[in-house]
Parts: structure tokens; sequence; C-alpha cells
């Protein structure tokens, strides 16, 4: 029965500042990546824990078992990188060394996450924890943080109420005080006013950074990445909804400038001007929207032979989301004095209205309905 006592280096602390090559097979060439590693940092805790596995080793041997030691490395970008890497470099350790289990030796609580990968392949009879740097309790409890900020879930429901209400906070209290004063009085009344100044500062501060952790917690700098990536490969691949994304935003950019051209064509408070800002861009918005939608269902076409399902229920319910509001802007302009209700356009709000909801009821079903044979597909099978 063969033995290997087995170290691993998540984030290859022995290949980003000992210029170790991993994975490292032998005792000779262990001991030589852990005198490197210590030469470069006697404090990394990578360098302690590969020296206690060789004495395990040394241990092991002297009591006449069979056994073999090994170092494997992760990637500086801990995460998904690292652990592909951690498991491609195992697969080559276990083909070439044969062992019939293993004793992980771990450098603390960050390489629990990669155990499952080692117990998913061998058999783990052994687990030995070398703390150095930190005190137990410590480093668990700093990885059991990272750990749970790392998970979206948790990010949420921690930073969204808090990031939610800076940016709510900074723009009712903050912002939209100096915005109105700016509307009614002009510039340079505004600008006198030094508290309406530092209020509206202290309301820009306190949005930007609740934006950025919203950002943050959403990965939304991420998502942007990988859009963009997906985008570049589209293009690259010749798909066609690019160019329906790129009318989209051209779409959406001109529904702003006209939505700007009507706020700036209305005086009055803040309400009608936000009244006409939404009713003179919301149209170009939506098209832009279902336009990106579009050249999505092109592409399923293209490769599958049909429209999917949910383009439909997609487009039915922003078209039916869209009347409704539409009638009830125009309706609130009505009720607020900005604007006068005509017989004609009052059954015109009304069949919008009642459209709308018809609609909606279309989209419901529609879904319902797919929900259902997708629940009778799985039950036959």
């Amino acid at each position: 029965m063969k033995t290997l006592v087995l170290s691993v280096d998540r984030d290859d602390d022995f290949g980003v500042k000992a210029r170790v090559r991993s994975p490292i097979i032998g005792r000779k060439a262990n001991l030589q990546a852990a005198t490197k590693l210590a030469l470069k940092d006697a404090e990394d805790s990578d360098t302690n824990a590969l020296f206690y596995a060789i004495s395990l080793y040394d241990k092991l041997k002297k009591e006449g078992k069979r056994v073999e030691i090994a170092t494997i490395c992760g990637d500086p970008e801990v995460g998904r990188k690292s652990d592909e890497k951690i498991a491609e470099e195992l697969n080559y350790v276990l083909r070439k060394v044969k062992p019939d289990s293993v004793y992980f030796v771990s450098d603390g609580s960050e390489d629990d996450y990669i155990l499952p990968i080692i117990t998913s392949r061998i058999r783990v009879d052994h687990i030995k924890r070398v703390y150095v740097r930190q005190d137990r309790s410590i480093e668990s409890s700093y990885y059991f943080i990272i750990k749970a900020l790392k998970d979206e879930k948790i990010r949420k429901k921690i930073t969204i109420p808090i990031a939610l209400a800076m940016v709510l906070y900074g723009i009712l209290v903050g912002m939209v005080p100096f915005l109105v004063s700016f509307i009614i009085s002009g510039a340079e009344n505004v600008l006198r006013e030094t508290n309406l100044l530092s209020q509206f500062g202290g309301g820009l501060l306190l949005t930007i950074i609740g934006v950025y952790l919203i950002t943050w917690a959403y990965a939304l700098d991420e998502r942007i990445e990988n859009m963009i990536k997906n985008f570049n490969r589209k293009v690259r691949e010749g798909s066609t909804s690019p160019y329906f994304t790129v009318v989209s935003i051209v779409l959406i950019l001109f529904g702003m400038a006209r939505a700007w051209d009507a706020w700036n064509s209305v005086e009055g408070d803040i309400t009608k001007h936000m009244l006409f800002f939404t009713a003179a861009g919301m149209w170009w918005w939506i098209f832009g929207i279902l336009i990106h939608e579009t050249g999505n269902v092109a592409d399923a076409y293209f490769l599958k032979g049909k429209v999917p399902k949910s383009f439909w229920i997609i487009t039915l319910s922003m078209m039916g989301m869209a009347m409704i509001l539409w009638a009830i802007l125009d309706s609130v302009k009505v009720v607020l004095g900005y604007a006068q209700m005509e017989n004609s356009l009052f059954f015109i709000y009304l069949s919008l209205s009642v459209a709308g909801m018809l609609l909606l009821m279309a989209a419901w079903v529609n879904r319902t309905l797919g929900k259902k044979a997708r629940l009778e597909a799985q039950w036959r099978k």
C-alpha cells in the first residue's frame, strides 16, 4: 500500500515568489522548493506547511511505509482558474505516483475549498492543518468572511439594502433640492448658495458609493466584460445579433436625446419635467430593447430553426406594460393640469390600457403553458 503526502499551494506562491514549477514530486525537489520559498518569504505559511509535509514523509519512511511526497500549485487568480490547475496537476501526480491513499497537508482554512477535488479522486486518510502566522480562530473567521462575501447571494443581502439607502438618500436629500433650485432659480442664484452646493456634493458622493456597491454586489464589471467578450466573439463568428445590438443602442440614445429635448421644452416643477421626459423617450427605449432581443432570436432561429417562446413572452409583456404606462403618463398629465383631455383621447387611453392588460395576460398564459409542458416532459422521462 502506497501513501502520498500531498501539500497544496492554492495561490501558487512557489511559482510566483520562488519561480518553482509544479507539480513538485520527491523529497529532494520539495526540500529545494521549500528552501527557495523560505529565502524569498520566510513568513509564508506555504513554506511551513511544506516543511511539515517533508517531516511527515520522513516519519512515515522510518516506519517502513511506502510513501511519496508531492506539492501541487494553483494560480494567483484564486478561484475557478486555480482549482482547475490544481485538478490537472493532481491527476498527473496520481498517474505518476499511483498511490492508494493521501495524507493532505494544508496551510489553513483556504485550502479546504480544494479538499473536495482531492477526495473525488482518491481516499484521504489524514488531514493536517499547519497554522503559523495567525491564530486558528482568527484565520478561520477571516476566510469565513471572505467566502461569505464571495457568495453572490449573501453579498446581495448584506450590500444591496445599504447601497440602495445611500443612493436614495443621496438623490432625494442631496441632489434633488439642488436640481429643483437650479431649474427654478437658475445657475447664478444656486451657485451662491453654499449650503446647497455642499448638500449636492455630499449627495453625489453617497450616490457614487452606493452605485459602486451595487456594481460590486451584482458583479456588473464582470458581466460587462463578459458582454464585450461575447460581442467580439459573435462578430468573429459572423453572428447577426451584434448588428441588432448596435441598432438598439442607437435607438436608446436617440430616445435619450428626444427625452432631454422634452425636458428642456417645458417649464414648471420637477414632476412635469419627469413626466414629459419619460413619455418622450419611453417608446424609443422599448423598441431598442425589442430590437436587441430580435437579434438574439435571429441567432437562435438560424441555429435551431425556430423562434424561442421566451421572445414572445418578453415582447407581449413589454408592449403591454408600455401601453399601460403610456396611458397612465398621459392621464397624470391631464390630472395635474399639464395637458387637456379630449373625448377621443379618453377612449384611446382606455383602449390602450385594455390592450396592454390583454397582452400581459397573453404573456402570462404563454409562460404558464410553457412551464406546464416542461414539467410534463420531465415527468414522462
